[in-house]
């Protein structure tokens, strides 16, 4: 019988790194400010923009959603090594379309489909 102390210990950090990181990164500015428009999706998504907000708290809501149904696998695999594996990648899988999801979400949110005069 393998020992699951090794496992449950690299998840408990994962877990605290990726907490970490997404506290890290709402909670401070990556950059500073100016009166210069460097990337006009970056302005949108600093103003303020209802969309990119809405994208934002969905891609949270499936993040906490995400995670309670990988506590409830873990508990399900009753420290069974494989199912623990297996639970592992279908989160880390689950979590890639999170990502793309919201990442599309927000591109989405910068398009203006058929506004443009095609160099016109």
């Amino acid at each position: 019988m393998k020992s699951t102390l090794p496992i449950r210990s690299t998840i408990f950090w994962f877990a605290i790194g990726v907490m970490v990181f997404f506290t890290m990164a709402a909670s401070s500015p990556q950059c500073a400010r100016s009166d210069n428009s460097v990337n006009p999706v970056l302005e949108t998504q600093a103003g303020g923009n209802p969309c990119v907000f809405a994208c934002q708290e969905d891609f949270k809501a499936a993040k906490r959603a995400l995670k309670d149904d990988y506590r409830e696998a873990k508990a399900l695999c009753e420290g069974d090594y494989d199912c623990l594996q297996e639970a592992a990648a279908i989160r880390d899988a689950l979590n890639d379309e999170i990502v793309a999801d919201k990442d599309a979400c927000i591109a989405a949110c910068s398009h203006d489909q058929g506004t443009s005069t095609g160099g016109q």
